[in-house]
């Protein structure tokens, strides 16, 4: 009858230990959520600081590529007008070949 005398007073004692465990099971549960929760939002920014960083270079590039087409189209042009000039020489030059 002792044992279940002692046993119900120490009933809280128990409970509580029991009790501080849970809690500190559930505090480093949510330390480690708030790191996690810290890391992703972390992550979130360098993602958005990358796709950002992307943008950027893609506008550039595009920007970058029309000048280009736009320097070959000038190119292509003064080519075609050396290319007619050359035909208008080769045409002159045997008409020479057959006068003479």
């Amino acid at each position: 009858m002792t044992n279940a005398e002692d046993l119900i007073a120490d009933l809280p004692h128990t409970m509580n230990l029991r009790l501080e465990t849970i809690v500190g099971a559930q505090q480093e549960v949510a330390a480690r959520l708030g790191l996690m929760d810290k890391q992703l939002s972390i992550l979130v920014r360098d993602v958005r600081d990358m796709r950002g960083g992307v943008t950027r270079q893609f506008a550039e590039q595009d920007r970058r590529l029309n000048q280009l087409e736009h320097r070959l189209n000038g190119v292509e042009q003064r080519l075609d007008a050396v290319e007619q000039h050359l035909v208008s020489i080769d045409g002159k030059l045997q008409q020479l070949l057959d006068r003479g």
